[in-house]
């Protein structure tokens, strides 16, 4: 998992330092999302700076499976005038990471803050960013993970 983490690391930096850009707005993407878990992502505008997405992936833990679905509100911005389909985002929303006989059900309030960088010449988007958590089971917990990701947008 952590080769194919620093290959998709690799693959985001020199996609986006190696084309040519220009504004391109989307109304909706699809795609993967990998760190912790790996994840299809589905993210769409609702206003003009205002989106959501919605995630459901796998992940593994102590060799055991565990299946999370998730979606956030996100509110994105302008990085830069000089690039303006760089964009950074922030936002909130919940997960819930099903458990199975070795692994409780997770329930959580999560964060989240990202760059993500759009392409025109192919309709691809490229996207990193961060996620706290805080867990609302038996005992509150604080962690954060981060994750990476492709989409194709449309």
């Amino acid at each position: 998992m952590l080769t194919l983490f620093r290959s998709s690391v690799i693959l985001f930096f020199t996609i986006a330092l190696s084309s040519n850009l220009s504004a391109q707005d989307y109304k909706s993407a699809a795609g993967i999302r990998l760190g912790t878990y790996v994840a299809a992502s589905f993210k769409t505008f609702i206003s003009e700076k205002g989106a959501i997405e919605a995630i459901a992936g796998i992940s593994r833990e102590g060799g055991n499976s565990i299946i999370t679905f998730g979606g956030f509100y996100q509110i994105h911005n302008s990085f830069a005038a000089d690039t303006p389909t760089l964009k950074w985002y922030f936002g909130g929303g919940t997960f819930v990471a099903l458990g199975n006989e070795n692994i409780k059900t997770n329930i959580a309030l999560t964060g989240i803050i990202g760059l993500e960088y759009t392409f025109e010449s192919t309709p691809l988007n490229l996207f990193i960013d961060g996620i706290p958590y805080l867990s609302l089971n038996n005992e509150f917990n604080f962690d954060a993970e981060a994750s990476l990701g492709v989409r194709f947008v449309f």
